[in-house]
């Protein structure tokens, strides 16, 4: 379609006619030679004097009206060469816009009105002023912000910087597979560490490890480096668990309750048969069946595996010290990394949450593979503690950043609840499924986003946060490793 390019005094195109009758839609005849790509937010001038109209693109198309139906048929019934769908008898490329705001010379928004384009009016690219007014109309402070890629205006771009405070109300990141996700959060990772900002991530396949050590990070692999404590769950939690290793209801209740009390001292396993043991006596449980509830909480704690008696307050001790801690879930089961993910949820909320918190600053958690953990329609040990997060933990100053390439198999909530949302190229089918939590993106734009670049991504959220969504190229600029080596057919094995 053509190398973007900015003509004369960056002049894209004009404004084509009148706009459409419901004044939610403009068209645009683009200068000669100039590509205006959909989701790019560009502006004219409005018919009410001194004001600015914004406008993002929604679609891109090429027209020949002079070999439509409609005007061939007029032609030849009457003679005459007319306009047809409002639009002159021409062939040129036309974009529609969505009209978003109107603008004073200030570039502040005319609350309860949206302005009419100016027919014949100049279409012209956004500036960085705008940008501000994008990103809730407050000049961001620099020692504060990062710079995580470009916003193309025609042949030109404006570097994105964002104040990662806008974070501190959840993030979700969605992208089909190679399409930029995990890139996007080495970026994010880099930069929020450059800054100081307590960062942990839960890394089921291994991707960060080398970033976060070459960051002088810390990693733990679960199971190995740490064993995460038992009594970080609930009573509810461990009951589900023992379900199918505890044979009657009545062991199950004697093992219930020995955790209950473990649970209050915040004992280890040999604290939990000890209590089993009192708890049988009180109950006048016979000595087989004492025996037969050790004999299988003992069975499944061997196959829970991961869980321990460690300190818990070593992840604080690290994430203190190093401002970047990874927990890896390699080779971890189901079940194992289920665990795993609530323990130390659990943990981190409750090290934030104590009138005197054993980790220092609001941090940030990232969770790769969401989908398994918020699950829509299926109960899992982690789903409570993480929606738990979505919804106070900003209070605590703990975000969470949650990455997944099947958004449609969350749980709504969890889809909904992030203020910020990160869009890479994913299918329609995923999206269709969280339509709900996109409806700042009109359909056009939707049924787009399954062909965008790798890289590119659409960055929208609550409008007090971002105003309108951008479309951003992550920059390519990282100074760690990304993700774990592939192996090559061609290769030597290794």
């Amino acid at each position: 379609m053509g190398t973007p390019r900015v003509l004369g005094r960056r002049v894209l195109g004009r404004i084509l006619g009148d706009p459409a009758p419901d004044l939610q839609r403009a068209y645009a005849k683009p200068d000669a030679g100039v590509y205006i790509y959909p989701g790019e937010l560009l502006k004219a001038p409005s018919s009410l004097q001194n004001h600015s109209v914004l406008l993002r693109v929604i679609n891109y198309k090429k027209v020949n009206k002079i070999v439509s139906a409609d005007a061939l048929n007029i032609y030849e019934t009457t003679g005459l060469k007319v306009e047809t769908d409002g639009f002159p008898l021409g062939s040129y490329d036309i974009a529609e816009m969505q009209v978003l705001d109107c603008f004073d010379e200030q570039n502040q928004v005319l609350k309860g009105n949206i302005c009419v384009p100016l027919p014949n009016g100049t279409l012209e690219p956004i500036d960085e002023q705008f940008l501000i007014t994008i990103f809730g109309g407050r000049r961001p402070d620099g020692s504060r912000t990062v710079e995580i890629g470009d916003i193309r205006i025609g042949d030109r771009s404006l570097r994105l910087r964002i104040d990662p405070d806008i974070f501190i109300r959840h993030v979700l990141v969605i992208g089909g597979t190679g399409t930029g996700k995990s890139w996007f959060r080495g970026v994010i990772m880099e930069k929020f560490k450059e800054k100081g900002i307590y960062q942990v991530n839960l890394d089921p396949l291994g991707e960060y490890s080398e970033a976060v050590r070459q960051l002088g990070g810390t990693n733990l692999r679960i199971g190995r480096d740490i064993r995460l404590p038992v009594w970080t769950l609930t009573p509810a939690q461990f009951y589900d668990l023992i379900y199918d290793y505890v044979p009657t209801e009545f062991q199950r209740t004697i093992a219930v309750e020995a955790f209950r009390r473990v649970r209050a001292k915040r004992g280890g396993r040999s604290d939990l048969i000890e209590e089993i043991g009192k708890v049988s006596e009180e109950m006048n449980a016979r000595e087989d069946t004492y025996q037969n509830t050790v004999n299988r909480i003992n069975v499944f704690l061997d196959t829970l595996e991961i869980a321990g008696d460690d300190d818990p307050k070593r992840i604080a001790d690290e994430l203190n010290r190093t401002r970047l801690l990874n927990f890896e879930f390699v080779g971890l089961n189901e079940l194992q990394r289920d665990f795993a993910v609530a323990s130390i949820m659990t943990l981190l909320y409750e090290f934030r949450s104590s009138d005197h918190p054993l980790i220092r600053r609001p941090t940030l958690v990232a969770v790769d593979e969401a989908h398994l953990y918020v699950p829509s329609g299926k109960r899992t040990l982690s789903r409570d503690i993480i929606k738990n997060v979505l919804r106070y933990g900003r209070h605590v100053g703990l975000a969470l950043m949650l990455i997944t390439q099947l958004p449609s198999s969350m749980d709504e909530e969890a889809v909904e609840m992030p203020a910020v949302k990160v869009i890479f190229s994913i299918s329609y089918d995923q999206l269709k499924g969280i339509r709900f939590a996109l409806s700042d993106l009109p359909d056009d734009i939707i049924y787009g986003i399954s062909k965008m670049e790798t890289g590119r991504a659409i960055i929208t959220g609550n409008r007090d946060l971002i105003r309108y969504s951008v479309v951003v190229d992550v920059t390519r600029e990282r100074r760690t490793r990304h993700g774990a080596p592939t192996p090559s057919f061609f290769g030597n094995g290794s």
